[in-house]
C-alpha cells in the first residue's frame, strides 16, 4: 500500500499535479492532505481532494486541518511539526508499507520542517512541484476562486465537482509538460540514534559518555544540548524539540 501525504497553500492544483506523476507509475491507496485552517486554504484542500476522487476513485482521499490559520512564527512552526507527526503516525497505523510525501504548498518554512520530519520518521520519498508558469497558473486559478468557494461549502461537494468537471480538471490537471515534479533525495534517521536522542532529552541530567563525543558536539553546536560538569542539560529550545517532535515519534 502507498500513501500519500501532500502539504498545501492557496495553489490546490500542486496536490493534484503530484498524485497524477506518482499514479502514472505506481498506485496510491490513500491521500492526506495538511492544511492550515485559513479559508482559502481549507476550500483549497476540499477542491484537491475531489478532484483526487473523481479522477483516481480507488484513493481514499481525506484533508487533515491544522489548529492554525497561518504559520508565521516559531511557536507555530513546532504546533505545524508535532501535527504533522501524528498524521504519519496515524497512515502508518493504516497499514502503509510506504509512504510519499509532496511539500510544494504551504509556505518554506514548513516545507523546510516537513524534510526534517520526513526524514525522522523514515518516510520513503519527499517531492517538490515547480510549475513553468507560475503567474499563468495562478490567472487560471483566481478564475475559479468563487467555484472552489461554492464547492467547499456544497452539501455535497463531489456532486458539485462532478457537475463542473470540465471547468475544474483543466486548472486542477494541467499537461504534465507544465511543470517539473522534483524527487528530493533525504536520508532516514536510525531508530538507534532517535531512541537515543528521545532518552537523553527526556533525562533530567544525562552523562557525557551516554553519546558519542561527535553527536555530542554537534548537538552543543546546534544549540540543542549544553555541557556542564560532566553532564549534558537540554536546552529550552531542545525541550521544545523534544516534546514537539521526538517525544511523538
Amino acid at each position: 500500500m502507498l500513501a500519500a501525504l501532500a502539504l498545501i497553500g492557496t495553489s490546490p492544483a500542486v496536490v493534484t499535479e503530484f498524485v497524477d506523476y506518482i499514479e502514472k507509475r505506481e498506485k496510491i491507496t490513500t491521500l492526506r492532505i495538511v492544511a492550515t485552517r485559513a479559508d482559502q486554504v481549507v476550500s483549497g484542500a476540499l477542491l484537491a481532494a475531489e478532484a483526487v476522487r473523481y479522477r483516481y476513485p480507488w484513493i481514499k482521499a481525506s484533508v487533515d486541518t491544522l489548529p492554525l490559520s497561518d504559520v508565521t512564527n516559531e511557536d507555530e512552526n513546532y504546533v505545524f511539526m508535532e501535527e504533522l507527526v501524528n498524521v504519519i503516525k496515524s497512515i502508518k497505523s493504516s497499514d502503509a508499507e510506504r509512504i510519499y510525501l509532496c511539500l510544494a504548498g504551504g509556505r518554506k518554512e514548513m516545507a523546510v520542517a516537513a524534510v526534517l520530519v520526513a526524514q525522522i520518521m523514515g518516510l520513503n520519498a519527499v517531492y517538490h512541484v515547480l510549475s513553468h508558469n507560475i503567474r499563468k497558473a495562478n490567472v487560471e486559478l483566481e478564475r475559479i476562486r468563487d467555484k472552489i468557494k461554492e464547492l467547499a461549502s456544497s452539501k455535497d461537494p463531489g456532486e458539485y465537482y462532478a457537475r463542473n468537471a470540465e471547468l475544474f480538471e483543466k486548472v486542477m490537471y494541467p499537461s504534465p509538460d507544465t511543470y517539473n515534479v522534483i524527487k528530493i533525495p533525504i536520508l532516514p534517521y536510525p531508530r538507534e540514534t532517535l531512541d537515543t536522542l528521545r532518552n537523553i532529552m527526556s533525562n533530567e541530567a544525562p552523562q557525557e559518555r551516554a553519546l558519542s563525543r561527535e553527536l555530542l558536539d554537534k548537538l552543543v553546536e546546534a544549540g540543542i544540548v549544553t555541557r556542564c560538569c560532566g553532564k549534558i542539560l537540554v536546552t529550552e529550545e531542545g525541550l521544545r524539540f523534544y516534546r514537539h517532535v521526538l517525544e511523538h515519534v
